[in-house]
């Protein structure tokens, strides 16, 4: 670029441009010493953007507020940076002004529900690895929020980027509940706790592989789930993925939409569907979590059907069928109705494989409902500064981020074998307990105790190198 050869024939050095849609950014990347870590990093800053026909508009300055702590919390920002470090050069990249305030409040809600008013009390407290000084003045961050939450472009375009890796994608809607008069997203509609308040959906994409999110989208409530699945697809370009969805997505015009963008997929049907008639022999069966499945498919169309009976499930589903019409609360067709599907689940799917792994595949779905409560308890912190769509849209997207962290750091628990033992916050709670002390110009750590060494060596964060000596 002609601007770019201008200014390096002037002499000046460290000049990066990044260009994001049709804007050209400009960054000065340079390289500092990590003090703790005893190796080069580098560090870049925003300069401005680049004009046609004005050249360089430079950005805002941003006021540095002078250090009088030299005690910081540098365990818990530590840990949670190496959940949130892969995801930090997409937010530069896709919100140049604003990367600074949406890592440091997504990671300051990693570790509980912070509101804003909180935020910044928070982030002093702890090590700036990244000295990237964020403006957590609760005014500023809601700007902040309402520009980023309507900036769909930025936001998809770090959607696409989580998703290339994963090949098998879970979605899934669930839904929270607001009676602001000025949020017009917030309508009556259907949802499992048949609840009757206003309430705003929310539609879910996580990797089944890593159990880490790749899309959140905030959507009117009174949107059916089949409708949802529609748009998210066409914006993140899913070609030759595998989908898991659950039976409310189920419909003739979803398969057929599935199959024309060259899509696998595996979702249950309802049980009214006239595809249990369908007669599939159970010749197969198999053992899972200590339950007995029969199974059996049979090729359907262009697919397949996969029919399970779980033995224990039908015996409890026969019970509560019998009760229900004892008490009159059903007829006699209804109760043979239930009698006759009880257990049963039917799948449809463009996958051809054994009912066991097909089985298995689906069962990936289940870690999707315990994110969705991880994450409506991170966004329950804004609830209060949820005044208009847009901001809905911003904390929806930062409140994404922090699930982002938060599984981040679960799946180093999970490859290190410490599930059963371990959350995220446990961890967080352990390493807390390291400080960073600056004096002069030396910089290091407190006494990392056993415990914490130890929980560092087995998730292999290598966080806490040794001290000399």
């Amino acid at each position: 670029m002609a601007w770019l050869a201008e200014q390096r024939a002037r002499g000046t050095k460290c000049l990066e441009l990044k260009m994001i849609g049709t804007q050209v950014y400009v960054y000065n990347s340079t390289s500092v010493w990590d003090k703790v870590k005893k190796r080069p990093k580098k560090v870049s800053t925003y300069v401005g953007k680049l004009d046609e026909t004005e050249g360089l508009l430079p950005g805002e300055k941003r006021k540095v507020v002078e250090k009088v702590r030299n005690v910081f919390e540098y365990g818990e920002p530590a840990i949670i940076g190496t959940a949130m470090d892969d995801i930090l050069p997409l937010l530069q990249e896709n919100f140049p002004d604003h990367w600074r305030e949406l890592y440091a409040l997504a990671a300051v809600r990693s570790s509980g529900a912070v509101p804003l008013k909180r935020a910044s009390a928070v982030w002093e407290r702890w090590y700036d690895a990244h000295d990237i000084n964020p403006d957590l003045d609760p005014k500023n961050l809601g700007r902040m929020l309402r520009e980023v939450g309507v900036d769909r472009e930025g936001q998809t375009a770090i959607f696409k980027q989580l998703a290339v890796e994963g090949e098998v994608l879970v979605y899934d809607l669930s839904s929270f509940y607001s009676q602001s008069d000025e949020i017009s997203m917030a309508e009556k509609g259907h949802n499992k706790d048949h609840c009757q308040l206003p309430q705003i959906n929310l539609a879910l994409l996580c990797d089944s592989t890593t159990g880490r999110p790749t899309m959140i989208r905030a959507l009117p409530g009174s949107v059916k789930d089949v409708r949802t699945i529609f748009n998210s697809i066409m914006e993140m370009d899913l070609k030759n993925k595998t989908l898991i969805m659950d039976r409310g997505f189920f419909s003739a015009e979803v398969l057929k939409f599935l199959e024309a963008h060259e899509l696998r997929f595996l979702m249950p049907v309802w049980r009214s569907s006239n595809l249990y008639k369908v007669r599939i022999h159970l010749t197969t069966p198999f053992e899972y979590q200590e339950r007995i499945i029969r199974s059996g498919r049979r090729k359907h169309g262009n697919g397949w059907l996969y029919l399970y009976q779980d033995l224990k499930m039908e015996a409890e589903e026969k019970s509560t069928a019998y009760r229900k019409f004892l008490e009159k609360r059903i007829t006699r067709e209804e109760l043979d109705e239930a009698v006759a599907v009880a257990g049963n689940i039917l799948m449809v799917s463009n996958i051809d494989d054994t009912p066991e792994n097909v089985y298995l595949l689906y069962k990936q779905r289940d870690a999707v409902e315990k994110l969705f409560d991880t994450y409506k308890t991170v966004l329950h912190a804004d609830r209060s500064y949820l005044q208009d769509d847009e901001a809905v849209f911003g904390h929806v997207f930062v409140s994404f981020l922090s699930l982002y962290a938060y599984t981040g750091m679960e799946q180093r628990i999970r490859e290190a074998g410490l599930t059963a033992r371990l959350s995220p916050l446990d961890v967080i709670e352990i390493f807390r307990k390291v400080y960073l002390v600056e004096q002069g110009k030396e910089t290091y750590l407190t006494e990392v105790p056993k415990k914490v060494a130890d929980l560092d060596k087995a998730l292999k964060t290598g966080l806490f190198p040794k001290r000399p000596g």
